[in-house]
């Protein structure tokens, strides 16, 4: 087998870096990071970005399986181009440099943002994990900034975390804290000159007292439990033997801001270009290429019907006699349910997670599911997680609008940093949509168990297990939220509930690790601990109360 190059790519307003990466005997080996002088300006071209770009891949190798592109600006969802970014940066726009990179190498091109991509290395690094909420700032010529949140990139509004251009009236805090802009202070344009001579001082003092308002607005504005620094300026603050999380901390006004810095620099977005490079490989390969119009989703339930002549009365009747056929179904698939939910119970017993990844109606549905995990069963929030296409903060409420299904999960599966003992469930009542079959992709490739919900067996087997939703055709002709959607709510919660009360979160016919976060939940619990041990309400309330409301540990106190 031919070994495999990927060729990563860091374009910034002053700098372009670039760096090869193979797999080697012990692990992918990423080369030493060349660079040239960003030819970017408010006059360049696409043809000047492209010139650069060719010429220093050569430096590195001619013939890269992928290229992966990490640059200021914002994105678009399917990292095919850039939507907005700065007017230095505006020849980036014109995405004829990409069409010359495709050409030239002969292979494909994946965009994603800086920050973003340094977020994922960070993952990949280790240095971001569990639970909790997280920004990175990447500081550089700008100001990059992206959200972690509970594992997930966090975009409310569809929008990206645009941090760097808030402005205090005058400049922006992409002006205020660019390490390019510090560097400027010197006649040599040396940014280490600037951070370690005792002449700049006073521009040290203002421009770490800026930073630091910077972090604590972020904590504040996005509710942060840490922000963490990389990019140039870190590398520049190593080199120079700055502690540059000190000189920050020594600021804030607020001493409950949380603050690391990444020492790897500029570095993470190699680390996360690669992992975005290998796992996009994986993923391409399963990508549907059919006829989208033989899919039995978009056949017909009963060519005889015609829908718009119909009353009232007999549209019910059909709806409704479909949607109990979709569930009878599901009788015929009993046993590879029982077996999934074993096999599920398992690794969420070895302390993996659950994970639902859709698309549309498919997302929504499976978002239900996962949501109502922890309150039901007591799973750790952290552990029961959806992945809607679009995001997760709108993709609830809003309908898709930017093709979000032909888009790529690799890096909203990579920030989650899949493991071994985790449960990947995509579900596609088409087993056509790319989002779904890029992440069972991605998940067996992490030897993650990887299930597909669909209604039949796609042509390639990118999962461990397919569990047919056999909804057939629909009344109307593709509208997979009636009996798919039917099928698909039926067999999660089935699968899910099956998987909890296998994990021992259920005595007799109670939920017992239930969350106590409402009224009504603490009376049920209350119930069902006068029940289990035949004690008035009084007495239930009391233990209750002794046991912080945890009617996991009250059963277990009273039994012990």
């Amino acid at each position: 087998m031919s070994k495999k190059t990927y060729l990563l790519f860091d374009i910034g307003g002053t700098w372009i870096k670039a760096a090869a990466a193979e797999r080697g005997t012990d692990g992918d080996v990423i080369s030493e990071t060349a660079k040239a002088a960003s030819p970017l300006n408010t006059s360049a071209s696409a043809d000047d970005l492209s010139r650069a770009l060719i010429e220093l891949a050569r430096q590195l190798t001619s013939t890269p399986s992928a290229i992966v592109v990490s640059t200021a600006g914002v994105v678009n969802y399917h990292g095919s181009g850039l939507e907005f970014t700065a007017a230095h940066l505006s020849a980036l726009l014109d995405r004829d440099w990409i069409k010359n990179l495709k050409k030239t190498f002969n292979c494909p091109v994946n965009l994603i943002n800086d920050a973003d991509c340094a977020l994922i290395g960070a993952v990949e690094k280790g240095l971001v994990k569990g639970a909790g909420a997280l920004g990175l700032m990447v500081i550089g010529t700008g100001l990059g900034f992206s959200v972690w949140r509970n594992g997930r990139r966090w975009r409310p509004g569809w929008s990206y975390t645009l941090l760097g251009s808030v402005t205090n009236g005058e400049h922006s805090l992409n002006d205020i804290i660019s390490a390019s802009h510090l560097a400027s202070h010197s006649a040599n344009n040396d940014l280490c000159e600037v951070l370690s001579e005792p002449a700049y001082a006073d521009t040290r003092h203002r421009y770490f007292k800026n930073l630091a308002r910077a972090v604590e607005l972020a904590t504040l504005l996005y509710q942060l439990d840490e922000v963490a620094l990389s990019g140039g300026l870190v590398d520049a603050c190593l080199a120079a033997g700055v502690d540059l999380q000190k000189q920050v901390s020594s600021y804030f006004k607020n001493d409950t801001v949380q603050l690391d810095v990444f020492k790897e620099g500029n570095r993470l977005q190699m680390h996360g270009a690669l992992a975005m490079a290998k796992a996009e490989a994986v993923a391409e390969q399963v990508r549907f290429k059919n006829d989208f119009s033989q899919l039995k989703t978009e056949q017909a339930y009963d060519g005889e019907l015609k829908l718009h002549e119909m009353s009232s009365r007999d549209l019910v009747r059909t709806f409704l006699t479909a949607e109990q056929q979709a569930g009878e179904q599901l009788f015929n698939g009993e046993e590879k349910l029982a077996e999934c939910a074993d096999l599920i119970a398992d690794r969420l017993k070895s302390g993996g997670r659950l994970i639902y990844v859709g698309c549309g109606s498919s997302g929504r549905i499976a978002a239900l599911d996962a949501v109502e995990l922890p309150c039901t069963y007591g799973l750790e929030p952290d552990r029961a997680i959806c992945l809607v296409a679009g995001g997760i903060a709108d993709a609830s409420i809003d309908i898709e609008h930017q093709f979000e299904e032909d888009a790529s999960a690799v890096p909203e599966m990579l920030l989650l940093d899949i493991q071994q003992n985790d449960v990947v469930i995509g579900i596609s009542a088409s087993g056509s949509a790319y989002y779904v079959r890029s992440a069972l992709a991605m998940a067996r490739e992490r030897s993650a168990l990887s299930l597909l919900l669909s209604v039949e067996a796609p042509e390639q087997p990118m999962f461990d297990h397919h569990i047919p939703l056999r909804s057939g055709a629909e009344v109307v002709s593709g509208s997979t939220r009636m009996k798919a959607g039917t099928a698909t709510k039926k067999i999660l919660n089935t699968l899910s509930s099956t998987a909890m009360i296998l994990m021992g979160k259920v005595y007799d016919t109670h939920m017992v690790d239930l969350a106590c976060i409402n009224e009504k939940l603490i009376c049920r619990a209350s119930k069902i601990l006068q029940e289990i041990f035949e004690c008035d309400p009084t007495a239930a309330q009391a233990l209750l109360k002794k046991n912080d409301y945890n009617l996991l540990k009250a059963i277990n106190s009273k039994d012990g």
